[in-house]
């Protein structure tokens, strides 16, 4: 990509956000997400969670133990809302907006007018997992990154395409409604085995 330094920031400690993270020396990510981290990237797990996936591909089940040849763990620096990596032409800020996990972030790219979302505002936003926060914490972090709005027009989400700003709203509404009862929950199946339900406003789940 460039022959420039780089750097590596964690939105979230989830592995498919954080697994290549012991190919480099360093890694920002927010405290609350240390211990996700910690766990998560582990060799023993990495080399397990790479086995799960690799009955459906032969040729890649037998590159998983010489990928893993040269592990290391990353040092972890702890990063907080307001944080500022400053790329010359181009800054991200840190916004603090716990939901997905304790310690998501987004990235805001003020000049172009860009938010980078990691998984807490994917058009389907899971909160069901073992470490995510209640619907409540979310919606107030929701709040908190609309405070923002004028500040950027296209979301880049985790998991799918960019997507238009006023998303968020729709996420919003679609909180709201859990909240005060207005949504009619359905089941939602999941590969973790984890009994959730889901709702669904507009383009939100």
């Amino acid at each position: 990509l460039t022959n420039l330094p780089l750097i590596v920031v964690n939105t979230h400690a989830h592995s498919d956000h954080s697994g290549g993270n012991y190919r480099f020396s360093q890694i920002y990510i927010h405290p609350k997400d240390l211990e996700i981290a910690g766990s998560l990237s582990e060799k023993e797990r990495l080399v397990s969670t790479a086995k799960s996936f690799s009955d459906s591909d032969p040729a890649y089940a037998k590159l998983i133990d010489s990928y893993f040849d040269h592990y290391e763990q990353p040092k972890l620096i702890p990063i907080d809302e307001g944080y500022t990596f400053d790329l010359g032409e181009r800054k991200l800020e840190v916004i603090y907006v716990p939901g997905h996990t304790p310690g998501s972030i987004c990235l805001i790219d003020k000049k172009d007018k860009l938010l980078f979302t990691g998984d807490n505002n994917n058009s389907h936003v899971w909160l069901f997992l073992d470490n995510s926060e209640p619907v409540e914490t979310y919606l107030n972090s929701l709040n908190h990154l609309l405070t923002y709005k004028q500040d950027f027009n296209k979301l880049f989400l985790g998991h799918g395409e960019p997507i238009g700003s006023d998303f968020l709203d729709e996420i919003n509404t679609c909180c709201q409604n859990i909240l005060n009862g207005k949504c009619e929950a359905i089941e939602y199946k999941n590969n973790f085995d984890n009994r959730a339900l889901q709702c669904t406003y507009k383009r939100a789940i």
